[in-house]
């Protein structure tokens, strides 16, 4: 059975693991390991001490650096296209493909551009088709976790 966790401060989606808030989603994230992560940018979270912004981007980066192992699978599902584009580039940088893009017009998501990347993908010929082994094993998440919460994402 695959091990997913939302990292969501609105959205309700049937996961392994759900965490509302940066502080819960870091603790998990250092204490489990996990498949598949759906990520949200803007968590309602703000450190006063530090001044910082308590995101999404900030927990993948923060993680990435304490040498935490992240999901091989993230999908980021937020309505904020700057920040989608920030954890975007961090997840790049940590060696992550992105294999899909949906905005709000490919498939009517009030407002949510999803993006999915894979540790794993070499960014081949194939990808996207029946040849791809990363297509496979969305194929096989999909059966594993049922329908994608996000109408028919993965």
């Amino acid at each position: 059975m695959l091990r997913t966790v939302l990292v969501d401060d609105v959205r309700d989606i049937q996961t392994t693991e759900l965490c509302r808030t940066y502080a819960e989603a870091f603790e998990t994230l250092c204490q489990k390991k996990f498949d598949v992560m759906y990520l949200d940018h803007d968590l309602g979270c703000f450190d006063p001490k530090s001044g910082l912004d308590l995101n999404g981007a900030t927990l993948i980066k923060v993680l990435s650096e304490g040498h935490v192992e992240l999901p091989k699978i993230i999908v980021l599902v937020s309505g904020n296209p700057i920040g989608s584009e920030r954890q975007r580039l961090i997840l790049k940088d940590l060696g992550y493909k992105q294999i899909k893009e949906y905005k709000n017009d490919d498939i009517h998501l009030a407002g949510l551009t999803i993006m999915i990347f894979d540790e794993e993908c070499q960014g081949c010929q194939y990808v996207d088709t029946e040849q791809c082994n990363i297509a496979s094993k969305y194929r096989y998440i999909k059966e594993q976790t049922g329908p994608c919460p996000y109408k028919e994402v993965l």
